[in-house]
Parts: C-alpha cells; sequence; structure tokens
C-alpha cells in the first residue's frame, strides 16, 4: 500500500483551490475570500510538511500532529470536492424554459443551504 503524506494532500488541495470551478463558486456565493485564505494556509502548512514527515519517523508527537493535520486536509478536500460537483451541476443544467425556472426554484433553495453548510464547515477549517 501506498503511504500517503500530507504534502501530497496539500499540493492537490492547492490545485483545486486554483481550478477556475472554485474561482466561480468563490464569486456567486460570496466566499472567495475564504478561499483565498484557505489556500494561503495550506500553501503556508505546505512549506513546513517534509520537514515534519521525517520528523515523524522518531518523534510520536510529530507523527500524532501529522495524523490529525492529514484529517484536517483531507476534510478541506471532502468540501472542494462538493464545490466542484455544484460548480459542474450548475454548468450542465440545462432544458427548456420551464424546466429551467422549476430547476432554478429548487436550485436556489437548494445552494442557500449549501451555502449555509459550506461556510460553517469552511470556517474552522481556515483556523485550523
Amino acid at each position: 500500500m501506498v503511504k500517503v503524506i500530507a504534502f501530497d494532500i496539500a499540493v492537490e488541495l492547492i490545485i483545486k483551490l486554483s481550478s477556475r470551478a472554485l474561482s466561480q463558486i468563490g464569486l456567486w456565493w460570496n466566499l472567495k475570500h475564504d478561499l483565498d485564505d484557505l489556500k494561503s494556509t495550506v500553501s503556508t502548512i505546505k512549506t513546513g510538511l517534509l520537514d515534519a514527515e521525517e520528523r515523524s519517523v522518531t518523534s510520536h508527537l510529530v507523527k500524532d500532529w501529522l495524523d490529525k493535520l492529514k484529517d484536517i486536509l483531507y476534510d478541506a478536500d471532502d468540501l472542494l470536492n462538493d464545490f466542484s460537483t455544484e460548480a459542474l451541476r450548475k454548468d450542465l443544467m440545462g432544458g427548456n424554459k420551464l424546466t429551467k425556472r422549476y430547476a432554478f426554484s429548487y436550485q436556489a433553495q437548494t445552494s442557500l443551504l449549501m451555502v449555509s453548510e459550506w461556510v460553517v464547515k469552511l470556517r474552522p477549517l481556515r483556523r485550523g
């Protein structure tokens, strides 16, 4: 089994945070500042991760910290996947005018719920 290191997860998050889909979501729901802050935080963490990975071999404290950090990074990755899925869904939504009107009504309700859930999830990730 391949060992996943926190550095690789952080790099993947930075790539996702730089994507066009997440930029759109950030603009649509006024989360751009929060996403930019998260990207900055992950970039800062990433700089020390390789050294921490090496130290985790001999330090149980560092290993425990890295395990907890991986959980946080995976939570952020799941959240960004939700953002990307929502952006794709919005891009692919089609149909005639009547379908669009009902879809928009449903989408407006579900989008408001999703955004409020995302904000609740995103803020603790920023604080780490």
